[in-house]
């Protein structure tokens, strides 16, 4: 069993969000599944990723890693995915660099990945682009049910009673 501890600091700081840049991150890992409610999602999606090569590349590696970088925690209940892209846009290079060459740890990478090495800035502002393309593709259509879904779960997480 897994046990977590919390302090009184970690408390402080949680709060429920509902995050479109999580939502881009987690889809990926929906992608990499078979059958389930997902489906017919995946089938319209999947097929589209090869229009998205950086992105595809950070996300979809060989050892299934999605990079920290790209799920800021949200200062909003509710970002806008502009909002999230900006505070993905503004990490250090260094980290974007690190984190993107750790998804290809043992494996040769693509010209893509190989991209962030040589010119994070630009490979950053490639990978936001293609964000923001495949979110039109794979998120947008789905956005609102998405939102609905997130502020039920938020209000009934809120409304729960506390144990003692």
């Amino acid at each position: 069993m897994i046990e977590w501890e919390f302090g009184p600091a970690d408390v402080a700081g949680l709060r429920f969000a509902h995050s479109p840049m999580a939502e881009v991150v987690a889809s990926v890992f929906a992608l990499r599944g078979e059958g389930g409610p997902h489906e017919s999602w995946r089938r319209r999606v999947a097929p589209e990723l090869s229009r998205w090569p950086t992105f595809r590349a950070v996300l979809c590696g060989p050892l299934g890693y999605a990079p920290d970088f790209l799920t800021p925690p949200p200062r909003t209940g509710r970002p806008g995915l502009a909002d999230e892209l900006a505070e993905v846009a503004a990490t250090p290079l260094d980290i974007v660099a690190a984190q993107v060459t750790a998804g290809w740890a043992g494996h040769p990478p693509p010209p893509e990945i190989d991209r962030f090495g040589r010119d994070p800035a630009a490979a950053l502002a490639r990978l936001g682009a293609e964000i923001r393309a495949y979110s039109t593709v794979a998120i947008r259509p789905w956005w609102p049910r998405l939102r609905a879904a997130a502020a039920t779960a938020a209000r009934t997480y809120s409304l729960r009673p506390h144990p003692p």
